[in-house]
């Protein structure tokens, strides 16, 4: 480490400190220089120390460098350079330790040379404060399907990551800028699932153009850590609104409008209570914790619950979650509950049509955590990919209306009531249909009777 600190202090120096009237210049941003004559202005540069392999596809970073124009500037080691991978962004926190405040940068390519890249941090600005901190927990670039591992189930990942866990500290020293770099801590996001329940809450009497649903949008994962309570999350996302339209009478989907993708700024999750609004009748009511253990987030779906007693008519709701879900679930350690969007339902112009409103959200990641593990805290940058989830719901809710039990004895009890009257009313007549029928069976039986009498009485008189 102590020769990593000095190889990036001379270089640092030999790129940008030349001995001019002012003391100081630095590199032209309008025309950018190749990245080995950088690297090369230290004499103890060594190019045969970054080698190429087909079978790296690891990226790391070299150095950083402050531009004239306040730009920062990275310079990474890309062994595998028949894949030339472009860099797309990076995290970085210019604040230190309990202050800790990551974000993700987007990275411009500039040029390479072999297995040496050079790109500049786009929307960042170096501050003019004496000593410059740079927090870098990873680095992304865009995913390969060919070397890397899809995520489960349908979500999708557009960038993973390579972790770097350094620290740097710019400032000037006699005159001079100086550089130290020193390894920090990260924790690592090892399994990762995104996706929404939909929770319906418009009541079972809901109209047309106006919120009938919510999609309370989560991400579930595991880390390489022993995390004994997890305080805050630090979390980013973008989001797109997506307008279905539906034939009512076959489900089937007509078309599929999805709009531009937003990026939303960072957000971050503590230990919030979120629950329903909805004073719709036989509305589906939820509640739940932002941050929550996998366990927690199955204990509270599944069974249906009674939420209306009546004389009449019981109702029930209760939230199924889907089997890809649960099964996700038993992998997972955490769950952050981040974002609610109403789901607006509509009648389309043609009959039988309907138009659904909703948000997608995508590129989902964690930036930082703050948790406890056996009485210490930690406040720590995350090695985390962006991730999108599936466009359909991981759960939804219902709502099933029936019969009362006061109801069913009632009308069990009317039904014996009304059987007795009708069977005193009708019982003369009843009795009157039977002898009738009686008759009518019996009548040959009768005749014969008569026939073998008449019979027996004209043989008796002969004799």
């Amino acid at each position: 480490m102590k020769i990593f600190r000095v190889f990036v202090m001379i270089l640092i120096c030999a790129l940008f400190i030349l001995p001019t009237s002012s003391g100081v210049a630095f590199a032209a941003t309008s025309v950018y220089s190749d990245v080995l004559e950088d690297l090369q202005k230290d004499e103890s540069f060594d190019k045969t120390l970054y080698p190429s392999s087909a079978s790296d596809n690891s990226i790391s970073i070299i150095t950083l460098a402050e531009s004239i124009d306040n730009e920062l500037l990275v310079y990474t080691y890309q062994p595998n350079v028949s894949k030339d991978y472009r860099c797309s962004s990076i995290n970085i926190s210019t604040e230190i330790n309990d202050s800790l405040k990551v974000n993700n940068y987007i990275l411009e390519y500039l040029n390479s040379s072999d297995t040496l890249y050079k790109y500049r941090v786009k929307d960042f600005t170096v501050s003019s404060e004496s000593i410059r901190y740079y927090v870098i927990p990873q680095i992304m670039r865009p995913f390969d399907s060919s070397v890397d591992t899809a995520p489960e189930g349908n979500n999708t990942i557009s960038e993973v990551p390579f972790t770097v866990g350094k620290q740097w500290a710019f400032y000037e020293l006699n005159g001079k800028l100086c550089v130290e770099c020193v390894e920090v801590e990260t924790i690592h996001v090892t399994e990762k699932m995104v996706g929404f329940i939909r929770y319906y809450n418009g009541g079972i009497f809901q109209g047309a153009n106006y919120p009938a649903n919510t999609d309370a949008h989560f991400v579930a994962f595991s880390t390489d850590r022993d995390i004994d309570k997890l305080i805050e999350v630090d979390i980013q996302y973008k989001t797109a609104s997506v307008l279905d339209f539906y034939d009512t009478y076959s489900s089937t989907l007509l078309s599929r409008d999805i709009g531009a993708s937003v990026l939303q700024d960072v957000q971050t999750v503590r230990h919030t209570k979120v629950e329903s609004e909805s004073n719709k009748i036989f509305a589906h009511k939820y509640s739940f914790d932002r941050i929550q253990t996998a366990a927690d987030l199955i204990a509270e779906h599944g069974d249906m619950n009674l939420v209306y007693d009546g004389a009449l008519v019981d109702v029930s709701a209760g939230t199924q979650l889907s089997q890809s879900l649960l099964q996700s679930l038993q992998t997972k350690q955490w769950v952050l509950r981040f974002l609610e969007t109403s789901v607006r339902v509509s009648n389309g112009q043609a009959e039988g049509t309907v138009y659904r409103d909703y948000t997608m959200v995508s590129d989902v990641i964690l930036l930082r955590m703050q948790f406890e593990t056996n009485g210490k805290v930690y406040n720590l940058g995350v090695v985390d990919n962006k991730q999108t989830g599936d466009i359909n719901p991981a759960g939804e809710s219902n709502v099933v209306v029936q019969i009362s039990d006061e109801f069913n004895r009632f009308l069990l009890i009317l039904c014996l009531i009304v059987g007795v009257l009708v069977l005193c009313v009708l019982l003369p007549y009843i009795l009157k249909f039977i002898g009738f029928i009686l008759k009518v069976i019996t009548a040959p039986f009768r005749w014969l009777f008569r026939s073998r009498k008449s019979s027996n009485v004209k043989l008796n008189k002969r004799r």
